[in-house]
């Protein structure tokens, strides 16, 4: 616990130190205590042994012994295994324990509400305040309102049953519905004004537990389980020492504490009533000094948890102001990240533009080559037609050729058999004329009509096959002009859709440029007016920085005084208290001695009334012999005493 508030230390009960001893173990050495699943406003931590605060976020894993503070207008929930813990604005919350077998949180100011909703036989839920420990006996929702000034603790149960201890065991059972207000560790109540509709807390609680519960993420492993068991082990020592030392204190202070109406005493001696009055102021001797002692500790005690209550308050405005650094510096990466994100904008509209007239190039180049390609398949398709025109001329011609060698073979073949039948004829002719010369006249005759006549049919068919070549080269010779007219034709119509392609790509470059150039310069007066815009919230972001600067300037300064004035108020009402003390233990001290002198004249009253009892009963005792006066007795008139 912290020592700014040892001098109203949370119930330590010896039952729940057993129970965290004997179930708490396992709990202690698993993950972290309790983990932020929420938070609204400024909430800080600060880890056992650090007198550091330091601001703690949602998913921030706390471990045992943490402190957690939430500022004022702040609220946050805890979630520590099943269990819910929900703090108000301005609460002190200490973990002492938490995992699955235990379960046990310290308040010490503000106010905490817990939904507890399942719980084991062997399982302990506990939240110790100043006054009371209060604890679950069964699932349950309960909130818990501790009021340091007027040293009160109110327990008001929603639901399920609670278990509420005083310091020497008593016990008090709260069901739903009930609300009670103690005001000391005797379970002492205090008047509890009548229920009123719920505050802000409570509806707060209320929304809250009507919501989803938030998943958090596992946090660091924690430390070793003997060392968490030697640590425990130490921390229940240390608190049984102080448990039993302070016991044997009241009981000392209880038993020498002298009684307010005197005493009946038997008559005894003067000596004997002595030595009990010299025993007796003794003892409250001994009790006055051991009382001084406490009271020194106390006073000790408590001018060391002011000065800690004072160096936890210069830690905290330390924490506030090293947060408010470390907000300044969020924010001036988040202006850098706003610049940074201006940039890469820039640079995005700068590379968009060019992958766009990269993109338009490659379109230009694309249309090119397919132009190229058109142009190229075109030609190929010209000097297809142009070469099969040519393969078909020379086909032709060589059929004409072919036709013509075979004509000529034929005529030479004709001409050749009419040479050998001529020859056979003339060499028949010429055997027949010389057998018979009138005959071989006539023959010769015929031989000559026929020859004439043949050589008539070869003149006619070597002018036919003229004829016919003639008419085949004219013919062949058409076909080339027309082909050649058509080839003439074929490269006018490509080279005029030639030109209205490369027309068509020109006017389409010279549109795609100027929508290139449009976009280039809506792109320029974009990136200008979002220039505009960024440098505009730029402005309005430091302005607004500035502001809230200057807002959390005021309210650390409003914070800090107000710290400043609490410390001052509590330094204020420690010296109050201490002045009132001491004045309390000067007037008991005046009346003890006042009583003691008191007593010692009564004392000797007695003593002097004892002394004068004996020496009368002394008196009485002995025979009394008087010496009386003599006088001369006259003549005649015996002696006689004098009476």
């Amino acid at each position: 616990m912290d020592p700014k508030y040892r001098a109203r230390a949370p119930v330590r009960l010896h039952l729940v130190a057993a129970a965290l001893s004997l179930a708490g173990w396992a709990a202690f050495a698993q993950g972290p205590a309790a983990v932020v699943s929420h938070a609204e406003g400024i909430l800080s931590h600060s880890p056992p042994g650090e007198k550091e605060w330091v601001e703690a976020k949602p998913r921030t894993a706390l471990s045992r012994g943490d402190r957690v503070w939430t500022d004022r207008g702040a609220r946050a929930e805890l979630q520590t295994g099943v269990h819910t813990l929900m703090l108000d604005a301005q609460t002190l919350l200490a973990l002492q324990a938490a995992g699955e077998g235990a379960t046990q949180v310290s308040v010490t100011h503000g106010s905490v509400a817990a939904t507890v909703p399942q719980i084991a036989p062997n399982e302990n839920f506990e939240i110790d305040t100043p006054n009371v420990a209060v604890r679950a006996r069964q699932p349950a929702a309960l909130r818990v309102d501790v009021d340091r000034q007027q040293g009160t603790t109110r327990v008001q149960v929603q639901s399920g049953v609670v278990l509420v201890y005083g310091e020497h065991g008593q016990v008090v059972e709260m069901r739903a519905g009930q609300r009670i207000t103690f005001s000391a560790r005797n379970l002492a109540r205090a008047p509890t004004p009548f229920a009123t509709a719920a505050d802000e807390f409570d509806k707060w609680t209320m929304a809250r537990m009507k919501q989803p519960a938030a998943a958090v993420a596992a946090a660091a492993p924690a430390m070793h389980p003997d060392r968490l068991a030697k640590q425990r082990r130490e921390e229940l020592a240390r608190e049984q020492a102080e448990d039993k030392r302070f016991a044997q204190a009241l009981a000392r202070s209880q038993k020498n504490t002298p009684p307010s109406t005197e005493p009946v005493q038997s008559p005894i001696s003067v000596a004997q009533a002595k030595a009990a009055e010299e025993a007796k102021r003794a003892a409250e001797a001994k009790a006055v000094a051991e009382a001084k002692a406490i009271a020194q500790a106390k006073a000790a005690a408590e001018a060391k948890a002011l000065a800690e209550a004072r160096a936890a308050a210069e830690a905290k405005a330390l924490a506030e102001a090293r947060a408010a650094a470390q907000a300044k510096a969020a924010a001036e990466a988040k202006a850098a990240a706003e610049a940074k994100a201006v940039a890469d904008a820039k640079a995005a509209a700068q590379a968009k533009a060019l992958a766009e007239a990269r993109a338009a190039a490659e379109s230009k180049a694309l249309a090119e080559a397919k132009a190229q390609g058109k142009a190229a398949m075109d030609a190929k398709a010209l000097a297809d037609a142009k070469a099969a025109a040519e393969a078909r001329m020379m086909a032709e011609a060589r059929a004409a050729a072919e036709a013509k060698v075979m004509a000529e073979m034929r005529a030479a073949a004709e001409a050749k058999a009419l040479a050998e039948a001529r020859a056979a004829l003339e060499a028949k002719a010429l055997a027949e004329a010389r057998a018979a010369e009138p005959k071989v006249a006539a023959q010769t005759r015929a031989a000559a009509r026929h020859a004439a006549e043949s050589r008539r049919h070869e003149a006619r068919q070597a002018a036919e096959t003229r004829r016919i070549a003639e008419t085949r080269r004219a013919s062949d010779a058409k076909r080339v002009a027309e082909l050649k007219r058509a080839q003439q034709a074929e490269a006018k119509r490509v080279a005029a859709a030639q030109a209205k392609s490369r027309a068509e790509e020109q006017r389409k470059l010279a549109a795609a440029k100027r929508a290139q150039e449009a976009q280039r310069v809506a792109a320029a007066k974009k990136a200008k007016e979002e220039l505009r815009i960024a440098a505009a919230k730029r402005a309005v972001e430091a302005k607004r920085r500035a502001e809230e600067e200057k807002q959390l300037a005021q309210q650390r300064s409003v914070h800090l005084a107000r710290l400043q004035e609490a410390a001052r108020k509590d330094e204020q009402q420690q010296a109050e208290r201490t002045a009132a003390r001491r004045e309390a233990e000067r007037k008991e001290a005046q009346a003890k001695r006042d009583e003691q002198a008191r007593r010692e004249a009564e004392l000797a009253r007695r003593e002097e009334q004892l002394r004068r009892e004996e020496q009368a009963r002394r008196d009485a005792a002995r025979p009394l012999i008087i010496n009386q006066p003599y006088r001369p007795a006259p003549q005649g008139i015996p002696f006689r005493k004098v009476s």
